[in-house]
């Protein structure tokens, strides 16, 4: 008959083929409203969420964590979702973290998001991100491969700000990472990444009127700068990419046999 706080547990084993596995999904809900449907449809990876309720809720946490083989524990994929201020109707489409689809008939004030993938208990790729006043639509996607990676975003209205931070651990031992600070971002982003070639290309569909961003790659060094900036150091395999801009629509960076950057910024013109 009031809203209440509510948690709960769930745990899938496969005991009947080989290897076993173990999947355990958390939830955390505060302010239940009085009135809820949820319906969870999982099949291998993906997952279908439907939920409406007669009032929006507080605050809900989840967690998902698989272990593909119950012999190496430290073998695992986990994710964790944040969301404070849910909307009363929400659908959601999950494959892994490489496919997310979300609607919803309001904007969320703040929303969260963590995946990692561990083998033998060292990580080898992170998502991580924090986003404000969230639109009713988004669909995310991250295809990767050992050379390979290529996001895309596409939302039905701006995205007050974001915070990013990703890390790919390669095959041959290379480590990638990427932090990054938006504000206002376009309803259409890319971003692709070949490993091999170190070229980065970024797109989207109008200027982002903030965003700042380190990479590093193979333990390289970053070299800050004041105000609108893009810096780049290049040793041997190392490298280390820094940059802040305003009305930031594109980029192009080719660190291969040459460093080749070119920016697109809409509307232009700062030093």
């Amino acid at each position: 008959t009031v809203p209440t706080t509510v948690t709960a547990q769930i745990n899938q084993k496969t005991t009947t083929t080989s290897p076993k596995s173990d999947r355990t999904f958390t939830a955390l809900i505060d302010q239940l409203p009085t009135e809820v449907t949820v319906d969870l449809v999982h099949q291998g990876e993906k997952q279908s969420i439907d939920y409406s309720a007669n009032a929006p809720i507080g605050h809900v946490q989840a967690t998902d964590t698989a272990t593909g083989d119950v012999s190496h524990p430290g073998s695992y994929t986990q994710s964790q979702y944040d969301v404070f201020g849910v909307p009363t109707k929400v659908h959601v489409d999950l494959q892994g973290s490489q496919d997310i689809k979300y609607t919803a008939n309001g904007n969320i004030p703040t929303a969260s998001f963590n995946t990692k993938t561990l083998t033998d208990n060292v990580l080898q790729q992170q998502v991580t991100a924090v986003a404000h006043q969230i639109p009713k639509s988004i669909h995310v996607t991250n295809v990767t491969t050992a050379d390979n990676q290529a996001i895309t975003y596409n939302a039905d209205s701006n995205l007050g700000d974001v915070n990013l931070g990703m890390y790919d651990k390669s095959e041959a031992g290379d480590e990638t990472n990427l932090v990054a600070k938006a504000i206002s971002i376009p309803t259409h982003i890319g971003f692709t990444m070949t490993k091999s070639t170190g070229v980065y290309d970024f797109a989207a569909n109008q200027g982002i009127g903030l965003i700042q961003a380190s990479l590093t790659r193979n333990g390289g060094s970053i070299i800050p700068h004041a105000g609108d900036h893009a810096t780049v150091l290049k040793q041997g395999n190392k490298l280390g990419l820094d940059f802040q801009l305003s009305g930031f629509k594109s980029a192009h960076f080719d660190g291969h046999q040459k460093t080749d950057v070119s920016l697109g910024l809409d509307p232009g013109g700062q030093s």
